[in-house]
């Protein structure tokens, strides 16, 4: 890791990344997973995050543990301060669980509306009601093309609401497209963030620098820089498991944000602020 160049990007004091995966060989995948995972420690993500010059980190349960959340608390306590996570948990899951997580630093519900979830849309209200309780926001991860048809379920959520991937369109598209037209009236509801995240989207946008996806990345920025967050993504399994393509380096990641974003202060706001706001009680 010392060899990588470092970003050009200077993080602020206080930088997130807001999406990354730990895949522990000490704690198995299940036995449906639908990808198997690559190693990705804690000492390997410090390494990246000691490159990048960041100091806190969401970790996102990973869809290979199922409802298994192992994995995700030890990873949070190794991480150790500034350290919080999202759980995947059933609709019907027990509020001493609910807690239990919570002790634990986790402070969302992943809804994976895409291979390897564990809930149906109609399952995604109930649970979004139950953990408000517990000052969880709903983490959503689905396809772009379908905001038209989920739009309405999604802005009735209760709570904060986190879309994930800039929105996965997984296909080059127009910031002016009817799908997108939906993303952005969600921004608008003033409840509802979306992570900068896998540029990638889905194995298409690349090569590095995924210069595809510049397009709407530019656009977000543009409509609501106070409703969004960055993450890595790392360490990118779904680029390099399912689709079989090489990760995105995580400085270039975050090196993108000097293309997205035209100020030092909507990078802070992007990197420190809305981060903090959302997941650092």
């Amino acid at each position: 890791m010392s060899d990588l160049p470092s970003p050009r990007l200077q993080a602020p004091e206080g930088a997130w990344d807001s999406h990354i995966h730990i895949l522990d060989p000490r704690f198995p995948p299940i036995a449906d997973a639908v990808y198997q995972p690559p190693v990705a420690t804690v000492q390997d993500y410090r390494a990246v995050q000691q490159r990048l010059g960041l100091r806190k980190a969401l970790v996102i349960q990973s869809s290979t543990h199922g409802t298994n959340h192992d994995c995700l608390l030890d990873a949070i306590a190794q991480l150790g301060h500034g350290t919080r996570g999202v759980g995947m948990v059933a609709a019907d899951v027990a509020p001493a669980e609910l807690r239990r997580l919570t002790d634990g630093g986790v402070r969302g519900a992943r809804c994976l509306m895409t291979p390897g979830g564990v809930l149906s849309w109609d399952d995604v209200p109930r649970l979004a009601a139950r953990i408000q309780a517990f000052g969880w926001h709903t983490n959503i991860q689905m396809r772009g093309n379908t905001f038209p048809e989920r739009f309405e379920a999604i802005a009735a959520l209760p709570g904060r609401v986190v879309i994930d991937h800039m929105g996965l369109f997984s296909r080059p598209i127009e910031p002016d497209h009817p799908e997108v037209g939906f993303l952005l009236r969600l921004l608008d509801s003033g409840k509802v963030w979306v992570k900068l995240s896998a540029p990638y989207g889905g194995g298409i946008m690349g090569p590095p620098p995924f210069t595809a996806a510049w397009p709407l990345a530019r656009a977000l920025v543009r409509h609501a820089p106070e409703r969004l967050v960055w993450g890595s993504d790392w360490p990118n399994t779904f680029m390099t498991e399912v689709y079989k393509l090489p990760p995105g380096d995580p400085a270039l990641l975050l090196d993108l944000l000097l293309e997205w974003a035209d100020d030092d202060a909507t990078r802070r706001r992007i990197l420190v602020d809305n981060p903090e706001a959302l997941f650092g009680t």
